[in-house]
């Protein structure tokens, strides 16, 4: 494991968590412009790993880059070597910010990244939960938020920056709340009213922090204001959601108007999960009984599986008439998929009206998900109007998936099928578009199954991709 200090003679360290600095043996660097720092933090959010000049321009500008965007990202590529590498010869690769030749790698050790470190304590702490640590699971999350100086990637513009405020802001939430938690069972009630009340009233929506304050006060013998913070958590989700609360705070609720006993002993959540929740599988479909014939495109799918488990991407194409078998074939050559995570989802005609949805429900991605990395992002989706699609917000969101799927590809091969692909909604669309690329480079391997020509939205889908193979069925007999 990396340590969570950084090292004195670190060449090279970098903050994200607050506005976006570097400092260098010679002190702090002037980073420059706010697109200058977009960069950089891409490139420090994936340190040591090829980023290729697509994902660079996809990040900072997203659908909307303009025709001189990969101009622009060597002018800052060669802005930002003068301050990484003060000694760097210009016909050089570099060897902090190295080139090659579709993309650039930064070289970092993990220690010198902040949100390198962040995650590094709350695994401790985590570690710590697991073995009744609770001072060294307190102390470890002190540390943890002592890291922040602000909103992350404060000043920051672009989907890449939008996506990844969400997520480390979700995780920053998380450790606050279990902090308090921790605190609440110790007795130092008073300690966190104050806290929790500015987050509760910064999250309105936000569950787990109003059982917190609401657990809080009473234990500081003011009832009425703990009833007070139900009433108003029940008044925004009414109005917001449509709902009323869910059942952790309503039943705490019906504790505290009767005055439960119960309400004076420590209560604690189960232990979290070592590391993030894989995906679920419960959307594959059955096996079909009696499935006959198609043994040549049963073998491609399965052959397919089988490379991208050993770590080759691909795309399979499936295209055919209405009862030609497409998704029995699915089934059957998908059956089994050792070794790989699998995201499957099945769009539908009605479904095209809810943005992002065929992408979302394929990767399990819910606001009630233990997984932060798929709360934040229903979080960003929800933000996202069908009647009005607000450009940075869509962009964010996005990049918030094809980001989700590189992170989980780093966990392990991963699958994705979208069946009846010809009703998929259009941000679905480019996000497989964005994806498609891709499985060039990643264990990630994409299978479609669609109508023939059904949508013109569908061909500049298949113009990304640079290797695919396509099935082609014909009516059964």
């Amino acid at each position: 494991m990396i340590a969570a200090t950084p090292q004195r003679d670190a060449p090279l360290r970098i903050s994200l968590l607050g506005p976006v600095r570097a400092w260098g043996t010679a002190g702090e660097l002037e980073l420059g412009s706010g697109q200058r720092k977009a960069v950089l933090s891409v490139l420090a959010m994936r340190a040591n790993q090829l980023v290729t000049k697509g994902e660079l321009v996809d990040a900072v500008w997203g659908e909307t880059a303009p025709a001189s965007a990969y101009g622009g990202i060597h002018t800052h590529i060669s802005a930002l070597r003068k301050r990484l590498e003060p000694r760097w010869a210009r016909r050089s690769t570099g060897e902090v910010l190295v080139s090659t030749g579709s993309g650039y790698r930064l070289a970092l050790s993990g220690c010198a990244l902040d949100v390198e470190r962040f995650r590094v304590l709350r695994e401790r702490a985590r570690e710590r939960q697991r073995g009744r640590d609770v001072a060294g699971e307190l102390a470890a999350l002190d540390s943890a938020l002592e890291l922040w100086r602000g909103e992350a990637l404060d000043g920051v513009s672009g989907p890449h920056a939008s996506w990844q405020r969400t997520r480390l802001a979700e995780l920053r939430l998380g450790a606050v709340e279990r902090r308090a938690r921790l605190m609440v069972n110790a007795g130092a009630r008073y300690a966190v009213i104050d806290e929790l009340d500015r987050l509760c009233r910064s999250h309105p929506l936000r569950e787990e922090s109003h059982s917190l304050l609401m657990h809080a006060l009473y234990l500081a013998d003011r009832r009425g204001d703990a009833i007070d913070v139900f009433h108003r958590l029940r008044s925004a989700t009414v109005e917001q959601l449509g709902t009323e609360p869910g059942p952790g705070p309503s039943a705490l609720y019906g504790e505290i108007l009767r005055d439960d006993p119960a309400l004076r002993w420590t209560r604690d959540e189960p232990t979290g999960p070592a590391r993030p929740i894989p995906l679920a599988v419960r959307s594959r479909p059955d096996r079909p009984r009696g499935f006959t014939g198609r043994g040549e495109q049963v073998a491609l799918l399965r052959a397919a599986a089988g490379a991208v488990a050993a770590g080759t991407g691909g795309v399979v194409r499936i295209e055919g008439p209405p009862g030609a078998g497409k998704s029995a074939l699915l089934a059957e050559g998908l059956a089994e998929t050792p070794g790989c995570q699998l995201a499957w989802s099945v769009a539908d005609e009605l479904g095209q009206q809810v943005p992002l949805h065929t992408v979302l429900d394929g990767l399990d991605v819910t606001a009630l998900s233990p997984d932060p990395r798929r709360a934040a992002l229903a979080a960003l989706a929800r933000q996202v109007e069908p009647e009005r699609l607000d450009r940075d917000t869509v962009a964010a969101a996005v990049e918030g998936a094809v980001e989700l799927v590189h992170e989980l590809c780093a966990d392990g091969p991963l699958v994705v099928v979208v069946d009846q692909l010809q009703w998929a909604d259009p941000l679905s669309l480019l996000v497989l578009r964005r994806l498609l690329p891709a499985t060039a480079e990643r264990p990630l391997l994409v299978v479609t199954a669609s109508r023939p020509a059904l949508r013109r939205e569908l061909e500049p889908l298949w113009a990304a991709a640079t290797r695919a193979t396509t099935i082609t069925l014909g009516p059964r007999r």
